[in-house]
């Protein structure tokens, strides 16, 4: 009898820890993200800064994705990078971007 209660007693108290686990989890993937973007003006080009309110998350002052370190050639083109990374940040997604995304947003032109 003594052996059944430390097992139910052990059970219960195992299924509390996943269950606050579990809680703290999905209220860390609730949070409410500020995310804005600016695009800013280099010697050569452009880039852009991505924030969580007031918390700078990236400063990308060259073409992700490619080789070398080429600034945007226009605001449109920063701006158009900029919307779809904060867009991933918000639906929780890795902000990485592929060639092909850059293709499609008439960024690159398809090798």
């Amino acid at each position: 009898m003594n052996k059944r209660k430390k097992q139910l007693a052990t059970s219960l108290f195992f299924g509390l820890v996943l269950i606050g686990g579990l809680s703290l989890l999905m209220s860390l993937q609730k949070k409410d993200l500020v995310v804005v973007n600016e695009v800013i003006q280099l010697e050569n080009g452009f880039g852009y800064k991505i924030y969580d309110g007031n918390k700078l998350l990236i400063r990308q002052e060259f073409i992700p994705a490619i080789k070398g370190e080429k600034p945007f050639k226009s605001h449109s083109d920063a701006q158009k990078v900029a919307d779809l990374i904060a867009n991933k940040i918000r639906k929780g997604t890795s902000p990485r971007i592929e060639k092909g995304e850059l293709v499609a947003l008439g960024i690159i032109s398809k090798d």
